[in-house]
């Protein structure tokens, strides 16, 4: 195993996954030795308990992927919003309440986990990423959907699972090339007849929300391999016109 000294030097060691289970790293800070390792473009410091992030961070400006999942950030990290090249980031299951506006920075983010935080508004700003094609916000206290979402034009997977949303917005049919959608365990009770729109559909989960009339604008999903409407109080099928 190499020392973090003779690590440091090697700088064709493009990929520095897992690094900090390697090394048994479990405290407060980031370990600052990382902000050396300007060549990196892969970072996963997930589940080491990293509760703050050094301004250092932005030394890696090569950075595609960053994993800080499973920590104990209540905050979101604005230390990152320097990393101009970022396309992944992974932020599931921490205790962030609030995404900063200054995440429409990230210019290149293509994909997005925020999944198991305690997320209470969606952020708008997002909605202004153009090249995202991922974006999981799942398991938050979200209530509702802004209509800018529908802006998202690159937008091929959104999970809002177990949130509070009571509705979707009509907006939604503006995703023409979104191939799953999943908003199951939410307190929705009428779908937006705009959902038909959605003909790049292949999956969709509606489970567990209050649903008691299914839209026949469904119908019109005609790409659809995979629905699931269970835990619904649905009753019968209806042709929606508005």
């Amino acid at each position: 195993m190499f020392s973090l000294k003779e690590m440091m030097k090697k700088r064709e060691f493009q990929t520095l996954c897992n690094w900090a289970d390697k090394f048994y790293i479990l405290e407060e800070y980031f370990p600052r030795e990382v902000n050396s390792l300007y060549a990196i473009t892969k970072l996963d410091l997930s589940g080491c308990q990293i509760t703050k992030i050094p301004k250092e961070i932005k030394n890696l400006s090569n950075l595609t992927y960053l994993n800080l999942c499973d920590n104990g950030l209540r905050k979101f990290p604005k230390e990152i919003l320097c990393l101009a090249n970022l396309q992944e980031l992974y932020l599931d299951e921490n205790k962030i309440e609030k995404i900063p506006q200054q995440i429409q920075n990230l210019t290149h983010l293509k994909e997005l986990y925020l999944h198991g935080n305690q997320i209470k508004e969606f952020p708008k700003e997002v909605c202004s990423l153009s090249q995202i094609s991922k974006l999981f916000i799942d398991d938050n206290q979200i209530k509702t959907i802004p209509w800018e979402i529908g802006t998202m034009k690159n937008l091929k997977v959104l999970y809002l699972d177990d949130n509070e949303i009571k509705e979707l917005p009509s907006e939604i049919g503006g995703l023409n090339n979104l191939l799953e959608l999943s908003v199951s365990h939410n307190q929705i009770e009428i779908l937006p007849s705009t959902l038909g729109n959605l003909t790049e559909l292949v999956k969709l989960n509606l489970s567990d929300n209050k649903i008691k009339i299914f839209s026949q604008c469904i119908a019109n999903l005609t790409n659809l391999d995979w629905i699931n409407v269970e835990g619904n109080p649905m009753k019968r099928l209806v042709h929606q016109t508005t």
